[in-house]
């Protein structure tokens, strides 16, 4: 469980993993790991890359939030994870703000926005 110290360094960790994402140093692809842990929820695209010899894992995924036990509607959460060679969950990393901008740069990167703004626009 993270203190609030390990928190902010995992916070930093995070910023430093978007900066390089967005700067294209670090490279994400689309895979096909399957995660236990959202057996009940929508889970949508994996995408992973590898830093200091650790699989990491970004995907967003949809679940019912109950107001009560008969009413819910959909949300959506980013799961940030370290996982084994066989996709299994080795550990979550804390719920931090700052990762939806992660998936928002990693699909911007993936889908190539940039190289088409660039060649579009000249």
């Amino acid at each position: 469980m993270p203190t609030i110290q390990n928190k902010l360094e995992w916070t930093d960790a995070l910023e430093k993993i978007i900066i390089l994402t967005k700067s294209g140093n670090l490279n994400w692809s689309k895979n096909q790991f399957l995660t236990s842990i959202r057996e009940n929820d929508s889970v949508d695209i994996i995408y992973s890359t590898s830093v200091m010899n650790h699989i990491i894992i970004v995907y967003e995924y949809r679940y019912k939030k109950y107001s009560d036990e008969d009413n819910w509607d959909w949300d959506n959460e980013v799961a940030i994870e370290f996982v084994d060679l066989e996709g299994n969950l080795e550990w979550q990393w804390p719920t931090m703000p700052n990762r939806f901008n992660l998936i928002d740069a990693i699909r911007y990167n993936i889908s190539g926005a940039g190289n088409f703004l660039r060649d579009f626009l000249k």
